[in-house]
């Protein structure tokens, strides 16, 4: 059913149907582009408001509705899970190259040297995309080595900011027939990589995941790649592990609910440092963000190619 619909694409909000405001976006139909009900969407207020009923859900409640007017009593039947869908390894390796056309491979060469940024590309598997001018593919590989695929976005290449009206996937892109998507944690293949047991520090946006490797490389970075996607399936591979949650600013008791949950599979603990630096000025901001903002920090390189302020002895002054 998630293959059939999809949000619309372009500038286009509706009002939001929880909070009044016009930053809704509706889901439609892929063949016919009509919209589904008007309750359909997401409100792009995701801190503010939150709001997102996608089809599945609308439509399994409609079900439950007419059977239960009917009478209907539906026999619980368990559907064998999916087996998650996998791209071809090549195409991850054919678009690692192109970077001087890569937005957000030039601000990372800004940022740091030529070494280390080339360091931090192969790490994260970070792709080049043509399908928008300076696009990036941020490959999501999991620990067994098996693409799911790549969220491919804009950034600005100076800014490093993100222009978010700009998302789409690979496995999209490429039209993949009965394409299952099962994502796993940005980052993940790292975890095959390592013979020491590190810590595991998970944040939300996949360019904080590759800029705090350099800031605290004692963790392993990996990205959930947003609010809503830390769950239990996606961090099945963590089973077992020590893992800390960097909420973004005004997102820690959302995620504070989801670490009760992952402590079936692993040990958790979530940080309060940005929460404890939440105003009306930082509602959304993550750890790069604050890095990147604070005046008493400026873009000196070090020896090893990263910026001479990142360091622990900083962080732990500034409480990071």
């Amino acid at each position: 059913m998630n293959n059939k619909f999809t949000l619309e694409t372009g500038s286009k909000k509706f009002l939001c149907p929880q909070c009044q405001q016009k930053r809704f976006k509706r889901y439609i139909d892929v063949e016919t582009k009509e919209y589904l009900n008007v309750n359909v969407g997401i409100c792009d207020r995701i801190n503010n408001c939150g709001y997102h009923l996608p089809p599945r859900e609308f439509f399994s409640s409609q079900e439950s509705n007419i059977n239960s007017i009917l009478g209907v009593k539906k026999q619980a039947q368990q559907e064998p899970p999916k087996e998650p869908s996998f791209i071809p390894f090549e195409l991850v390796q054919k678009s690692m190259s192109c970077y001087e056309t890569n937005n957000f491979a030039q601000y990372l060469k800004s940022c740091f040297s030529e070494e280390t940024t080339k360091r931090l590309l192969n790490l994260f598997f970070i792709g080049t995309s043509k399908h928008w001018k300076g696009a990036t593919i941020f490959w999501q590989v999991d620990q067994n080595g098996k693409v799911r695929s790549g969220k491919v976005m804009l950034y600005d290449s100076k800014t490093g900011k993100r222009r978010r009206e700009f998302i789409t996937w690979v496995h999209k892109l490429g039209k993949f027939k009965n394409f299952n998507l099962a994502q796993c944690l940005f980052g993940e293949y790292q975890l095959s990589q390592t013979q020491e047991r590190k810590t595991i520090a998970i944040v939300e946006s996949e360019k904080t995941a590759v800029l705090m490797s350099l800031v605290m490389p004692k963790y392993i970075w990996l990205a959930c790649g947003g609010l809503h996607n830390l769950n239990s399936q996606i961090c099945k591979a963590l089973k077992g592990r020590k893992v800390i949650i960097y909420p973004d600013v005004s997102g820690f008791e959302q995620w504070k609910m989801k670490a009760q949950r992952l402590m079936n599979f692993c040990e958790v603990r979530i940080s309060d440092t940005l929460e404890s630096l939440a105003s009306k000025e930082t509602v959304g901001l993550d750890l790069a963000d604050f890095l990147e903002r604070d005046k008493n920090y400026n873009w000196i390189l070090a020896p090893d190619g990263s910026p001479a302020f990142w360091n622990e002895l900083e962080l732990i002054n500034h409480n990071i």
